[in-house]
């Protein structure tokens, strides 16, 4: 009896001791480096039990256990890391091939200013608990170095998802200015070029810093790194020069597929990329059209993919939406058109690689299902259903939202399609037989006339 009661508390109490040994053991409070990596925010938990453990139910909260930021899915093996990442539009995933689980962390993620984290079990338990509420002790927005646990504390150091943490902090380093020489622009904010002065890129590329000088020229992209073929979005660069932000002058776009986009104001540009590809963006400024040569320019690289959307009819009510690729596709704004009428997809509708998702056309404003297409912004075709069937039309979709409403210039024409192509057949058809209908009658009316004034001129002769 005695080695049975025994052997009960062991079977009880073991995986509460295997739960317990799962902590937060880094976190990536700041984001990640290159264009909107603020919002490439992931943290990394680190099971240092003997024995797996599953994570399915577990939640990570703020606010001291108020606000629910993720909930858990996946199993920890023992001694091992794992990952989650926060998935946004601009940034769908920060550590490519590295992170376990994703999701949108509440929508705003982790505060700069801090947060008082805690992590809970699939039954409520608390299991670890950071409270940070007064500031983050460690990380660095600027270095973009996370807080990591050395064993003995939180300290500051350079990024190390799925690996063994530093123990020791990242000493500070400054860089010195160079002088640039004749042949380069007056500043050259290219990733990886440290031939001009002091850019934001090369500081990224050698050591973390933890101070720069607001002086510092570069120009700040805000736009995705990956989109899709076939759709409008915008392109935004702000240039910094010393102190000041010019508005006016000679903003020249290279979109990196033979297109280039001439502005004399620092606005957004649009841009849709027709083929897949690795396109390098550049941006350069010049301060009058008679400028020699660019007084600063900047390069950030696009990837353009293929997205392959199927869609159907769940029923009278409900459209369902599969991603067949294996990236993140973002439908805010897209046109679900059915001979009832059309609407948009609401902001900020993301769809999972993989993922199927079903949005109801109360959501929409429209009629009943018989059939229905979806489209780009723009007005480009994606996919459509005929009588349920589903018909795939490999035309391509935007990974980003519209950044703004003003007009700005566009680098090819973009006219909306007012019916779907699928519509167009019906009336390009009864187009051409009013038109041939016309010309008969006209011919007939001719022939009339000619006959009646011959009549009446044999007439007159006679």
């Amino acid at each position: 009896m005695k080695y049975f009661l025994a052997t009960l508390i062991l079977t009880i109490t073991l995986p509460l001791v295997a739960q317990a040994e799962v902590q937060i053991n880094e976190i990536a409070w700041m984001g990640v480096s290159g264009t909107n990596g603020q919002y490439g925010e992931w943290f990394e938990l680190y099971n240092s039990g003997n024995e797996p453990v599953d994570l399915s139910g577990w939640k990570l909260y703020k606010s001291g256990g108020e606000k629910l930021i993720y909930t858990f899915s996946g199993t920890i093996a023992s001694g091992e890391y794992y990952i989650v990442e926060r998935i946004t539009a601009s940034v769908p995933d920060p550590l490519v091939g590295i992170g376990n689980e994703a999701g949108a962390f509440g929508s705003s993620g982790f505060a700069n200013t801090g947060e008082f984290l805690v992590l809970k079990n699939s039954e409520g338990i608390v299991v670890h608990t950071i409270d940070q509420s007064s500031g983050w002790k460690a990380g660095d927005a600027t270095t973009k170095s996370t807080m990591q646990y050395s064993g003995a504390g939180w300290i500051t150091a350079t990024p190390t998802p799925g690996q063994l943490n530093s123990s020791v902090a990242t000493v500070p380093i400054v860089v010195e200015q160079k002088n640039t020489t004749d042949s380069n622009p007056l500043y050259s904010t290219q990733q990886g070029d440290l031939g001009g002065v002091r850019t934001k890129e090369s500081q990224e590329k050698i050591l973390p810093l933890l101070v720069r000088a607001r002086k510092d020229p570069h120009i700040d992209f805000t736009f995705p790194t990956v989109v899709y073929t076939g759709n409008i979005y915008d392109f935004v660069g702000a240039v910094t020069l010393e102190y000041t932000t010019p508005s006016n002058g000679v903003f020249v776009w290279n979109m990196g597929d033979g297109t280039i986009i001439r502005t004399t104001e620092n606005t957004p540009v649009r841009h849709t990329y027709r083929y897949e590809g690795i396109y390098t963006v550049t941006l350069s400024y010049f301060p009058t059209d008679r400028y020699g040569k660019a007084v600063i320019w900047a390069t950030s690289t696009v990837i353009v993919h293929k997205a392959d959307i199927t869609i159907g009819i769940l029923d009278s009510s409900t459209l369902s939406i599969k991603n067949n690729s294996n990236t993140l596709v973002d439908l805010s704004y897209w046109v679900i058109t059915t001979p009832h009428g059309a609407g948009a997809v609401p902001d900020m509708t993301l769809l999972a690689p993989g993922a199927t998702i079903a949005l109801s056309t109360q959501t929409l404003s429209i009629g009943p299902l018989s059939r229905a297409t979806l489209a780009t912004i723009n007005g480009t075709v994606v996919a459509s259903t005929n009588n349920n069937t589903v018909t795939t039309v490999h035309t391509q979709n935007n990974s980003s939202r519209v950044l703004s409403s003003k007009v700005v210039p566009y680098s090819v024409p973009l006219e909306p399609l007012s019916v779907p192509q699928e519509y167009e057949a019906d009336d390009i058809l009864h187009t051409k037989n009013s038109t041939k209908n016309i010309l008969i009658g006209g011919v007939i009316v001719v022939l009339l006339g000619s006959l009646l004034f011959l009549e009446r001129f044999i007439a007159y002769r006679e």
